[in-house]
């Protein structure tokens, strides 16, 4: 019976969505007053000793039943009027025990004192204008990105807007975080929203439409659940601020984003974030298994990418030209393509698997700032340029498993002062240590290969 009357209570509202505020607030009354066994009337709570203590200090807390005028049916409860006066709240998602389904149209109106509101999931429909006069509001958590999920699902409908180009108007300049949930965003959601600087996506969401974001231009953080238009998606970063491909990154992001996190599982394709060049962290708390060749490349302002412990595969170029990048984790890679760390001046360390058992070509060429780096004992080969130009490169212990040492392989590290192991050596290319200090220490096998190659022609 219960799910009927939802079913029926959104039913109805869709149809009465042209009709006005009145004429949504009285299908709501009526359809909740219809069971048998309940009556109509509305239960007031009045607020204890003048309602809520505002601090400056304030804490988010669930708000008690004594600060709303509400009504209860045997659907759920819809609340109709706040009459408290706390800065931060939380909507209670029960009521006398029965959950808050509903929230009326100006059942917030005019309540300029709140400056975070947070609607719980519970609530399947924010009657229209609900929020309208909350010209405080500075955060606010909604279970849809509008009035309701497949209606209203622009951000302005709250707040009194009749269409999403009415968002700018009717949204107070003052609000700069939100969350929202639901199962899609629409591609109109947060149209004119040009002030917000933090936006979640909860992880209820399935799909991100194109240009969803687009007119995000303040926004700073984001949060999401996967990369793309779907979790399944092979839409670039881009796509949801309204890019047809990776080449549009640069064009389509606004220039303020700097931190990205990601809480679902998802996929890091070719390209994905190409280009992203203001990108400061990415961080994500799901699983990610592999990073696509030029995934992260030109990312110059990364400075940070964490939840990589699962990646086995980085692919060529992957974080090729983050030249702000300081360190990476990559504890499962087992193979690393060519040019995959190409030009990451800033990167000091890199953790490696001790599974690995590929390097590709100039792997690491150019990674100016990396002084040290263990090399796994399954590594076969140090290939043509992997460490070309690491100037900043101080020692190196090449592992007994290595059996080639490709073209320029060192060639300019310039600091080198130590280098040991290589019994397993067989093979030199050519410039492998050229513009290497003379002055380097050796500490190599007698007789082996490579010190005997020292010998005679790496003089």
């Amino acid at each position: 019976m219960k799910k009927k009357l939802f079913s029926a209570l959104l039913a109805g509202l869709l149809c009465l969505c042209f009709c006005g505020c009145s004429a949504v607030e009285s299908y709501i009354d009526g359809l909740l007053g219809a069971e048998s066994g309940v009556g109509t009337g509305v239960q007031s709570g009045l607020p204890s000793s003048g309602g809520s203590t505002v601090t400056e200090e304030e804490e988010l807390t669930v708000a008690p039943a004594t600060d709303f005028e509400y009504k209860v049916r045997e659907s759920g409860v819809t609340l109709t009027k706040y009459l408290g006066s706390a800065e931060r709240i939380i909507v209670p998602d029960t009521v006398e025990g029965a959950s808050v389904v509903s929230i009326a149209s100006g059942a917030f109106e005019n309540s300029s004192e709140i400056k975070e509101l947070v609607v719980p999931d519970s609530v399947a429909v924010v009657g229209h204008g609900a929020l309208s006069g909350c010209t405080k509001l500075e955060a606010l958590s909604l279970p849809y990105a509008g009035g309701e999920e497949n209606a209203h699902s622009y951000i302005g409908y709250v707040f009194g807007a009749n269409k999403p180009s009415e968002n700018a108007k009717t949204v107070p300049t003052t609000l700069k975080e939100l969350t929202v949930g639901g199962s899609k965003i629409v591609d109109d959601a947060f149209y004119g929203m040009e002030r917000l600087k933090k936006l979640k996506v909860k992880d209820s969401v399935k799909e991100i439409e194109k240009g969803a974001f687009a007119d995000l231009d303040s926004l700073e953080t984001l949060t999401v659940p996967f990369i793309g238009g779907t979790a399944e998606d092979t839409a670039p970063f881009g796509f949801v601020f309204g890019g047809d491909s990776y080449g549009d990154n640069r064009k389509v992001l606004p220039s303020s984003l700097r931190y990205l996190t990601v809480t679902g599982e998802t996929k890091v394709l070719p390209y994905d974030f190409y280009g992203a060049e203001r990108l400061v962290t990415v961080d994500f708390c799901g699983t990610v298994t592999s990073v696509g060749e030029y995934a992260f490349s030109k990312c110059e302002a990364l400075k940070k990418a964490t939840g990589l412990d699962k990646v086995k595969n980085v692919g060529q170029y992957g974080f090729a030209y983050c030249k702000s990048l300081t360190e990476l984790s990559l504890p499962l890679v087992s193979r690393v393509e060519n040019n995959s760390f190409y030009g990451c001046m800033s990167l000091k360390g890199v953790t490696l698997s001790e599974e690995l058992d590929y390097i590709g070509e100039c792997a690491f060429a150019f990674c100016e700032s990396v002084y040290e780096i263990t090399l796994p004992e399954a590594l076969k080969a140090l290939e043509r340029r992997t460490f070309y130009g690491c100037s900043g490169l101080v020692s190196i212990d090449i592992p007994e498993s290595v059996e080639t040492l490709g073209d320029e392989v060192f060639c300019g590290c310039t600091a080198m002062k130590k280098l040991s192991g290589g019994e397993g050596v067989n093979s030199v290319g050519e410039k492998a240590f050229e513009f290497c200090p003379k002055t380097m220490k050796k500490e190599l096998k007698s007789g082996s290969f490579l010190a005997t190659w020292f010998e005679n022609e790496g003089k």
